[in-house]
Protein backbone atom coordinates (compact mmCIF):
# COMPACT_ATOMS: atom_id res chain seq x y z
CA UNK A 1 0.00 0.00 0.00
CA UNK A 2 1.80 2.93 -1.04
CA UNK A 3 1.26 6.21 0.58
CA UNK A 4 -0.61 9.26 -2.10
CA UNK A 5 1.73 12.07 -2.74
CA UNK A 6 1.31 15.74 -2.87
CA UNK A 7 1.25 15.59 -6.54
CA UNK A 8 -1.93 12.78 -6.58
CA UNK A 9 -3.71 15.49 -4.65
CA UNK A 10 -3.28 18.01 -6.70
CA UNK A 11 -4.56 16.29 -9.47
CA UNK A 12 -7.62 14.76 -7.48
CA UNK A 13 -8.11 18.21 -6.41
CA UNK A 14 -7.95 19.49 -10.37
CA UNK A 15 -9.90 16.89 -11.47
CA UNK A 16 -12.77 17.72 -9.48
CA UNK A 17 -12.68 21.59 -9.93
CA UNK A 18 -12.77 20.28 -14.08
CA UNK A 19 -15.24 18.00 -13.29
CA UNK A 20 -17.80 20.43 -11.50
CA UNK A 21 -17.02 22.93 -13.64
CA UNK A 22 -16.33 25.93 -11.33
CA UNK A 23 -15.58 29.26 -12.90
CA UNK A 24 -13.99 30.52 -10.43
CA UNK A 25 -10.40 28.02 -9.47
CA UNK A 26 -9.32 27.94 -5.80
CA UNK A 27 -6.58 29.78 -4.41
CA UNK A 28 -3.36 28.02 -4.17
CA UNK A 29 -3.68 29.23 -0.41
CA UNK A 30 -6.65 26.88 -0.97
CA UNK A 31 -5.46 24.01 -2.28
CA UNK A 32 -2.22 23.89 -0.64
CA UNK A 33 -4.48 23.89 3.02
CA UNK A 34 -6.57 21.25 1.24
CA UNK A 35 -3.60 18.76 0.30
CA UNK A 36 -2.23 19.54 3.97
CA UNK A 37 -5.18 17.93 5.16
CA UNK A 38 -6.01 15.30 2.94
CA UNK A 39 -1.94 14.32 3.98
CA UNK A 40 -2.66 13.94 7.47
CA UNK A 41 -5.42 11.26 6.32
CA UNK A 42 -2.72 9.11 4.88
CA UNK A 43 -5.30 7.96 2.10
CA UNK A 44 -3.44 4.96 -0.22
CA UNK A 45 -2.60 5.56 -3.39
CA UNK A 46 -4.87 2.88 -4.82
CA UNK A 47 -7.69 4.64 -3.86
CA UNK A 48 -7.48 8.11 -5.24
CA UNK A 49 -9.69 6.92 -8.52
CA UNK A 50 -12.39 5.40 -6.77
CA UNK A 51 -12.32 8.49 -4.29
CA UNK A 52 -13.14 10.24 -7.15
CA UNK A 53 -15.77 8.56 -9.00
CA UNK A 54 -17.21 8.79 -5.14
CA UNK A 55 -16.93 12.37 -4.39
CA UNK A 56 -18.04 13.18 -8.03
CA UNK A 57 -21.59 11.92 -7.12
CA UNK A 58 -22.52 14.97 -5.00
CA UNK A 59 -25.08 17.47 -6.48
CA UNK A 60 -22.18 20.15 -6.65
CA UNK A 61 -18.62 21.07 -5.40
CA UNK A 62 -17.84 20.55 -1.92
CA UNK A 63 -17.93 23.34 0.50
CA UNK A 64 -15.83 21.51 2.66
CA UNK A 65 -13.34 19.79 0.03
CA UNK A 66 -11.59 17.27 2.42
CA UNK A 67 -14.53 15.97 4.30
CA UNK A 68 -16.51 15.01 1.52
CA UNK A 69 -13.00 13.29 0.09
CA UNK A 70 -12.85 11.53 3.68
CA UNK A 71 -16.38 10.83 2.78
CA UNK A 72 -15.80 9.11 -0.10
CA UNK A 73 -13.09 7.35 0.94
CA UNK A 74 -15.38 5.50 3.93
CA UNK A 75 -18.59 5.11 1.39
CA UNK A 76 -15.74 3.57 -0.89
CA UNK A 77 -14.16 1.38 1.85
CA UNK A 78 -17.46 0.53 3.57
CA UNK A 79 -18.79 -1.13 -0.36
CA UNK A 80 -15.95 -2.90 -0.40
CA UNK A 81 -16.66 -4.11 3.14
CA UNK A 82 -13.63 -2.50 5.13
CA UNK A 83 -13.21 0.57 7.20
CA UNK A 84 -11.19 3.47 6.86
CA UNK A 85 -8.20 3.19 9.33
CA UNK A 86 -4.89 5.31 9.00
CA UNK A 87 -1.32 3.90 9.30
CA UNK A 88 0.20 2.56 12.46
CA UNK A 89 2.37 5.01 14.27
CA UNK A 90 5.77 4.81 13.86
CA UNK A 91 8.67 4.09 16.18
CA UNK A 92 10.09 7.13 17.04
CA UNK A 93 14.04 6.52 18.24
CA UNK A 94 13.78 9.67 20.28
CA UNK A 95 11.65 8.12 22.78
CA UNK A 96 8.66 11.16 22.43
CA UNK A 97 5.32 10.22 24.49
CA UNK A 98 3.10 10.01 21.69
CA UNK A 99 4.64 12.65 19.56
CA UNK A 100 5.25 14.98 22.26
CA UNK A 101 8.82 16.08 23.29
CA UNK A 102 8.43 17.39 26.87
CA UNK A 103 11.42 19.28 28.00
CA UNK A 104 12.67 21.72 30.57
CA UNK A 105 15.48 24.55 30.42
CA UNK A 106 17.27 26.73 33.13
CA UNK A 107 16.44 29.76 33.82
CA UNK A 108 19.14 32.24 35.44
CA UNK A 109 17.17 34.87 36.00
CA UNK A 110 14.89 32.82 38.35
CA UNK A 111 17.41 30.19 39.32
CA UNK A 112 14.77 27.55 37.88
CA UNK A 113 13.50 24.92 35.36
CA UNK A 114 11.34 25.91 33.12
CA UNK A 115 8.80 23.35 31.50
CA UNK A 116 8.18 23.12 27.34
CA UNK A 117 5.90 20.67 25.04
CA UNK A 118 6.87 20.42 21.28
CA UNK A 119 5.52 18.03 18.76
CA UNK A 120 8.12 15.78 17.53
CA UNK A 121 9.41 16.42 14.46
CA UNK A 122 11.10 13.02 13.82
CA UNK A 123 7.79 10.96 13.77
CA UNK A 124 5.34 13.54 13.62
CA UNK A 125 2.58 11.17 15.36
CA UNK A 126 1.24 14.19 16.93
CA UNK A 127 -1.42 16.26 15.05
CA UNK A 128 -1.65 18.72 17.99
CA UNK A 129 -2.51 22.15 17.33
CA UNK A 130 -1.08 24.86 18.76
CA UNK A 131 2.34 23.71 19.92
CA UNK A 132 5.34 24.33 18.03
CA UNK A 133 7.30 21.28 16.36
CA UNK A 134 10.84 20.64 16.64
CA UNK A 135 13.40 18.18 16.47
CA UNK A 136 15.31 16.83 20.02
CA UNK A 137 18.72 17.24 19.13
CA UNK A 138 18.22 20.79 17.84
CA UNK A 139 16.31 21.59 20.88
CA UNK A 140 19.43 19.88 23.31
CA UNK A 141 21.88 22.42 21.05
CA UNK A 142 19.47 25.20 22.28
CA UNK A 143 20.02 24.19 25.76
CA UNK A 144 16.78 21.93 26.41
CA UNK A 145 16.44 18.94 28.21
CA UNK A 146 14.54 16.42 27.83
CA UNK A 147 12.54 15.08 31.05
CA UNK A 148 9.21 12.63 31.54
CA UNK A 149 6.13 14.19 32.87
CA UNK A 150 5.87 13.75 36.65
CA UNK A 151 9.12 14.33 37.77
Amino acid sequence: MEKTTDLAYRKLIKKLVYYYNLKVLPSKYAVDMWCDELDRMRIPSEQIEEIFNHAKQAPGFPKNLPMAIRDALQAHLSSAGRQYTRDPPIHCDVNCDAGILFVKKYNLDHDCHYRYAFRCKHCTRSEATGIPAAYLDQLEHDGYHPYQPGE
